[in-house]
């Protein structure tokens, strides 16, 4: 036992000399914990919380450009920036003037276009049913475009996921208009409300689910994601000090001691296994006291703290033998 005590002792001492390891276990973890956890918070904020700014130039003479700006408010994914009067040419300049990501340009004979497309639609139906209707169109190429319009550094799946939330209530404008247009065509006009409401009520409805294995499990936010990532430091210091005692003769002499070379290496590790553990202490209480300060979010702990206590001891006893593996390969 005195054995161990003396092993233990000497161990703690080379810890505690060894300054420029003790920074590296301590403070590099906490620092990158800092940098990284603010750094990808604002990642998370962008893709969950934050609406999407969006620059709208509305040169629509009809109602249907307001229309679908309301559609796209209600929804709640953007944050919508008015700038109607901006000539079609200078969207892109006064995208990077305002520092908007990206812009929605509505083309002057917007509704005049769409009435077109529903009126040839309605009147393909009703060529169909062998009504008399309108002529039809043969050529609709000329008809008016949205342009959407984004920063180059926006992924190009981002941006397609724009133009789908833009369509779906793009789909129901149209189809609106081609409902009232049909009821026009067979004189009953005005009564096409009640079909509306219909088609809205028997949408079909989406669920959303986090998939969560578990149900009292934290959603992942930044801080979740980099304080335990960070939290073990060990390979550096533990493995630099197996190098220094190889190379200065040290570790030879320790071989000729009158004890067993398995005390010593288990001295190491209980050594460094409660650096860890002080090592795990350290970084969280950072992020439970600190991160929130800060405006990231608190570092919520599992319910089950026996088993967060054996995950940081088998974690800790997995870096500290893999410090040992690296410092007796390195030279």
């Amino acid at each position: 036992m005195f054995k161990l005590y003396a092993s233990l002792r000497k161990e703690f001492l080379l810890l505690i000399n060894d300054w420029v390891g003790l920074i590296l276990m301590f403070l590099m973890p906490l620092l990158l914990v800092f940098i990284i956890t603010i750094i990808q918070d604002s990642a998370y904020k962008m893709v969950n919380e934050n609406k999407i700014d969006l620059l709208i130039v509305n040169h629509d003479q009809g109602a249907e450009g307001e229309k679908l700006l309301n559609l796209l408010k209600k929804s709640g994914v953007f944050e919508m920036k008015r700038a109607d009067a901006t000539p079609p040419g200078e969207v892109k300049s006064a995208l990077s003037k305002t520092g908007t990501m990206m812009g929605l340009y509505i083309p002057l004979n917007f509704t005049s276009s769409l009435n077109h497309k529903a009126l040839n639609v309605s009147g393909i139906l009703m060529e169909d049913l062998g009504l008399e209707h309108e002529p039809v169109s043969a050529n609709l190429a000329d008809s008016a475009k949205l342009i959407l319009y984004s920063d180059p550094v926006l992924q190009e799946n981002y941006s397609y996921s724009m133009m789908g939330i833009i369509y779906s209530y793009m789909s129901m404008i149209e189809n609106t208009m081609m409902i009232e247009q049909m009821y026009q065509s067979m004189d009953i006009g005005g009564q096409s409300g009640r079909l509306q409401e219909q088609m809205i009520v028997n949408r079909m409805g989406i669920q959303h689910v986090v998939a969560l294995n578990n149900a009292h499990a934290k959603l992942p936010n930044s801080t979740q994601h980099n304080v335990p990532a960070w939290t073990i430091f060990m390979v550096v210091s533990l493995g630099s000090n197996i190098v220094k005692e190889r190379i200065n003769g040290s570790f030879l002499r320790l071989k000729t001691m009158p004890t067993s070379f398995m005390l010593v290496m288990t001295s190491k590790m209980v050594i460094y296994v409660i650096v860890a553990a002080l090592q795990v202490v350290v970084i969280f209480s950072m992020g439970i006291w600190i991160l929130p300060h800060l405006g990231l979010p608190l570092l919520a702990l599992p319910d089950n703290l026996l088993a967060l206590a054996v995950v940081v001891l088998l974690s800790s006893m997995s870096a500290v033998s893999y410090a040992l593996l690296i410092g007796s390969v390195a030279s």
